[in-house]
């Protein structure tokens, strides 16, 4: 019988982004990009957990994303996790140019790889490959609340007992040519932040006790569209639980209106912009919260340039 009382535990976190790769290193010492318009992540030693042969038939965000995934379910003690949940705006977008780019040139010389690795649901096909992952596989494409949205789908299915552990993440990866895209529709803007990419894995699994990790993953909500009064109904809400002692997000009036008296930390001005850096932005919020940055819990909250709202609360662990 399914359980509704168990809670969801972030077991670990791993990144490749703009920062230094699997490390905590921007929390000290971040790398800037000031007066860049695009900034690519930085890359670790593949070697490690892909061998040369493999490499040469993935692309670079498939190689980021089994590292990241590699490295968080190692930390988390899970072999097999039950299901695998991919959050992504773009997707393999630099295997989509390239295939297009031969389609241009003659249907002749086309690679197969290009086309296949070029689906918004190969990295999370790739990675339940990897690990014999035979259950929950799916994919997000929600634009900016693309993450939120895998998150809260590994959320519920780990509250409701449908499945016992997750591998839930973000993947980005950026051009210069879809850099130019991305300014006419008005989601990089000239003085904002640096356009990125991104590649978080999140291990997440369902306890009934007091098992290890790194935070409670205690509420994620999504709204769509809200009107001002649902936002601050919401917000209160959240408040009332007394145990939010910041909020990660980006600097706006609506955000000191919404939470007053708590302090915000932004997270673009580190990692930059791209449509799943709210993946790195729960991230650095687990950080804080891990560091004693915030004593009791942190509230991570995002506004979308197309109005939708996620709330999605951490708290600490008994102990911790």
């Amino acid at each position: 019988m399914p359980m509704m009382n168990r809670d969801v535990i972030i077991r670990a976190v791993k990144q490749i982004s703009v920062q230094a790769p699997l490390s905590e290193d921007w929390m000290t010492s971040p790398l800037r990009y000031d007066g860049q318009d695009l900034a690519v992540s930085v890359d670790p030693d593949f070697r490690k957990w892909i061998s040369p042969m493999q490499a040469r038939r993935m692309g670079r965000l498939l190689k980021r994303a089994a590292a990241v995934s590699s490295e968080a379910l190692s930390e988390a003690g899970i072999a097999v996790p039950d299901a695998v949940i991919a959050a992504t705006g773009l997707g393999c977008i630099a295997n989509t140019e390239a295939f297009l780019n031969e389609l241009c040139e003659g249907e002749e010389l086309l690679k197969p790889t290009y086309f296949m690795q070029s689906t918004h649901n190969t990295v999370a096909a790739s990675l339940a490959v990897r690990l014999g992952c035979h259950g929950y596989n799916t994919t997000y494409s929600h634009g900016s609340i693309s993450f939120e949205s895998a998150l809260y789908d590994a959320f519920l299915q780990l509250r409701s007992g449908r499945i016992g552990t997750a591998l839930a993440g973000g993947f980005d990866e950026i051009t210069p040519s879809y850099l130019v895209l991305l300014r006419k529709l008005g989601f990089v803007r000239e003085g904002g932040p640096v356009c990125s990419e991104a590649a978080v894995a999140f291990a997440l699994a369902a306890s009934e006790g007091d098992e290890g990790g790194l935070c409670r993953l205690s509420s994620v909500r999504l709204l769509h569209r809200p009107e001002l009064p649902e936002l601050r109904e919401e917000a209160a809400r959240i408040l009332g639980s007394g145990a939010v002692d910041g909020v990660v997000a980006e600097p706006e009036p609506l955000v000191g209106e919404l939470f007053p008296g708590l302090p915000a930390v932004g997270y673009k001005d580190i990692f930059g912009e791209c449509y799943t850096v709210p993946a790195l932005g729960v991230y650095a919020a687990v950080s804080w919260l891990v560091s004693g940055r915030f004593r009791r819990g942190v509230l991570f909250f995002n506004h979308t340039a197309e109005g939708d709202c996620s709330f999605i609360l951490l708290e600490r662990l008994c102990g911790k």
